[in-house]
Parts: C-alpha cells; sequence; structure tokens
C-alpha cells in the first residue's frame, strides 16, 4: 500500500498475489479498509523492508514475524469492518490460509507438476 501526496494523495493498493476468487478480492478489501481505517494497527513497512519481507516468504514460506503480524491484521480487520456494517464472514478462509502456512504460489507448482505446463 502506498501514499502518493504529489498525486493529491493518492493511495495504491496491491496484493501479494493474483486473486482466486471474488471472496480473495473481498478479503484483500476488508484488509486494505482496516489498515485505512484502523490508526491503531501496530506495525509498518517501508518499501526496503517490505520487499525483504517478500523475498523472504517466497524463498522460506511463512516466517514467525510476518506470521504475527498476519494474525493481528486478521483479527483487527473482523472488528473494524463489523463497526461499519461490513460483513467479514469471508476472512475465514485467510485464517485457514494462515493456519495451513498457505501460500498462493505453490499452487502454481502443484498444477506444474501435476500437468507439466503452466
Amino acid at each position: 500500500m502506498s501514499l502518493y501526496h504529489s498525486e493529491q494523495d493518492r493511495w495504491e493498493f496491491k496484493n501479494l498475489d493474483a486473486p482466486f476468487t471474488s471472496d480473495d478480492i473481498i478479503n484483500y478489501t476488508l484488509l486494505f479498509i482496516t489498515t485505512l481505517i484502523d490508526k491503531d494497527l501496530p506495525g509498518s513497512s517501508n518499501k526496503k523492508t517490505c520487499k525483504e519481507e517478500l523475498k523472504l516468504i517466497a524463498q522460506y514460506g511463512w516466517i514467525p514475524e510476518i506470521e504475527k503480524r498476519a494474525e493481528v491484521l486478521l483479527q483487527c480487520a473482523e472488528i473494524i469492518p463489523k463497526k461499519y456494517g461490513i460483513d467479514t464472514k469471508t476472512l475465514s478462509q485467510f485464517k485457514t490460509r494462515l493456519q495451513d502456512k498457505f501460500i498462493p504460489a505453490e499452487v502454481i507448482g502443484e498444477f506444474f507438476n501435476q500437468s507439466r505446463s503452466i
């Protein structure tokens, strides 16, 4: 997520992986809304640390620090949108992925191993 002050405070949100379903799009939107609204949400990354974290996740999967931050964000994402009457039921899918240490890129690998094609 980036804020561009030079462009009339334009926000840009890029998810880490391509959504599989419409529920994924909803979930990413809920996470985005939470990061915008929750002023007390702990943690932050700058461009350098964000790239390093994404590299570590790509190499080693879920690492403890990132996993903890994801848990906090998911907990907040269940509370904050509800205050505005937004349904958060679909977030259970992301919780399951976190518990299972699921990485969306693994689906591509599994597909390739089965089909030998992408």
